[in-house]
């Protein structure tokens, strides 16, 4: 045999492993029903709107350096009554993305008291520029696009949950 044969018999099976491990080590989004097999503590979560309306969520927390970082990439939906609280310790701008993030969210930022500061409507899913609390926040609310505005919910309504030492009205 040549060698000129040889090297191309070693670039192609190098090519196949390669291509195998990074078939491997890939991962395909995961929906809710996959999400909800694993252990996720869901709190109850209500918004008081200045119409007097009250909306009530379920809510997973994330308060970790993990889950914040991870929120909710890899999903293809949520139920309308779900969302993602991100506590943070500190108040200030907070900037976000949907880097793997496949469903579109609302993002409401919310002051330490518990009012809602701003609202950034309907995140388009895998976009990667940076969305901005505009002012300071402690917290982010993510609920699915579109949920804000049908619901009627506005910058100053104010948020009950037990992360803010408030009561549920319900």
């Amino acid at each position: 045999m040549n060698i000129g044969f040889m090297r191309l018999v070693v670039a192609a099976m190098v090519l196949v492993m390669f291509s195998g491990c990074a078939q491997a080590g890939s991962s395909k989004p995961k929906n809710d029903t996959a999400q909800s097999k694993q252990d996720v503590k869901l709190e109850k979560l209500e918004i008081v709107g200045a119409d007097g309306n009250t909306h009530m969520f379920d809510v997973e927390l994330a308060t970790t350096p993990h889950t914040m970082a991870y929120g909710l990439m890899d999903r293809y939906s949520m139920p309308d009554d779900r969302g993602m609280l991100f506590v943070f310790t500190e108040n200030k701008l907070r900037s976000f993305w949907m880097r793997n993030t496949y469903i579109s969210l609302d993002m409401i930022f919310i002051s330490p008291d518990g009012k809602v500061v701003h609202i950034h409507p309907e995140a388009i899913p895998l976009d990667e520029t940076l969305i901005s609390s505009q002012v300071p926040a402690q917290y982010v609310l993510e609920l699915n696009g579109g949920v804000a505005q049908k619901l009627n919910i506005q910058v100053g309504d104010k948020i009950n949950q037990r992360i803010f030492g408030n009561k549920l009205a319900h």
